[in-house]
């Protein structure tokens, strides 16, 4: 049992992103995403797409709002990571609600 707030071996590597800079980073974080996932540390629990096919054969994003939620298999955090490509901007960050629900 993990405490609130303390990260397992698994969470306490990973590495997190206030802002995506550009939609290059976004496309390097859904990446990384998914070497988490193929390591067996994290696994996919809610996406707006396949984290594969954000953008359609002709090179436009699927939707103006993208979102790839991954939990830890170790402790069950949550993390979401977020694109709004109509506005240009993101975040990879801890879910809120797991957090909340861990501090309960």
């Amino acid at each position: 049992m993990f405490i609130a707030g303390e990260k397992c071996d698994y969470c306490s590597d990973i590495v997190l992103r206030k802002q995506f800079y550009s939609m290059s980073d976004y496309l390097n974080c859904l990446g990384y995403i998914a070497a988490l996932i193929t390591e067996n540390k994290f696994e996919m629990v809610s996406q707006t797409c396949d984290i594969s096919n954000v953008k359609s054969r002709n090179g436009k994003w699927v939707d103006d709002i993208i979102l790839h939620e991954i939990k830890c298999l170790n402790c069950g955090k949550i993390y979401k990571a977020f694109a709004d490509t109509f506005h240009g901007n993101g975040s990879f960050t801890e879910c809120e609600t797991a957090i909340k629900e861990q501090a309960q």
